[in-house]
């Protein structure tokens, strides 16, 4: 009966610990960088000696005054991220997309919802190849504004290098007519990205929507008469 209850406890024993194994493994995969993988590489910018020297200095300054700064100021995590967000373009200016990505990941980490860092992360990750993480940010960004053109064509420009479908972008440029109040510079990418897909009547009608919008613009008058030669 004792050996029994010695290889009962045993047994308990070991289950607990495999159990207690596979929660720390579940809870610390997702905590730490996956083994191999990579930092994003950087981008030959090609800057004279100059430039390279004027890039550094200002990350030098920057960094010198992060240094300043004392936690009991009333603007403390304002000014840190602010500058973090500084040190993550001058990074990107010299194309060390990591650098630049880490900077701007300590900026969103105290300004979570600031709209600029979210876009310039989205711009390193971009040009870096991650395109899947510029999206998601962009995405953020949008939620924050959704009346900003800006945002809204560089979201469509990112999601057609990713091969959104047609339909798919088009979706998105309606979207973005709707929430942008049929802002020119909207409609008249729209009016282009139709007429590559052979929409010329709807092509037409955005062009003179932009028209309406800016009588004077001879330009758009023209892209109507041209497009409707085509028909």
């Amino acid at each position: 009966m004792r050996k029994k209850i010695i290889i009962i406890i045993t047994i308990i024993i070991a289950m607990a610990a495999a159990a207690g194994g596979y929660w720390y493994f579940q809870k610390n995969r997702h905590n730490s960088k996956a083994p191999g993988a990579k930092s994003l590489a950087d981008i030959q910018r090609n800057l004279t000696v100059e430039q390279e020297k004027a890039v550094n200095g200002r990350i030098q300054k920057a960094e010198d005054y992060l240094k300043t700064l004392k936690p009991e100021q009333k603007n403390y995590n304002y000014e840190q991220a602010n500058t973090y967000e500084y040190l993550g373009q001058q990074y990107y200016a010299l194309g060390q997309m990591q650098k630049s990505k880490d900077m701007y990941e300590k900026a969103l980490a105290l300004e979570p919802d600031d709209e600029s860092m979210q876009v310039g992360l989205a711009t390193t990750l971009t040009e870096a190849g991650d395109k899947a993480g510029a999206r998601q940010f962009l995405e953020k960004a949008l939620q924050s504004n959704p009346k900003d053109s800006d945002l809204w064509l560089r979201y469509i420009d990112l999601r057609q290098t990713m091969g959104a479908t047609a339909q798919d972008l088009g979706d998105l440029y309606s979207q973005a007519l709707e929430k942008t109040n049929n802002y020119i510079d909207v409609l008249t990418k729209d009016a282009a990205f139709q007429e590559q897909q052979g929409n010329t009547a709807a092509a037409i009608s955005l062009w003179q929507q932009a028209s309406k919008q800016q009588p004077d613009n001879q330009a758009y008058k023209e892209e109507i008469g041209r497009l409707q030669k085509l028909q």
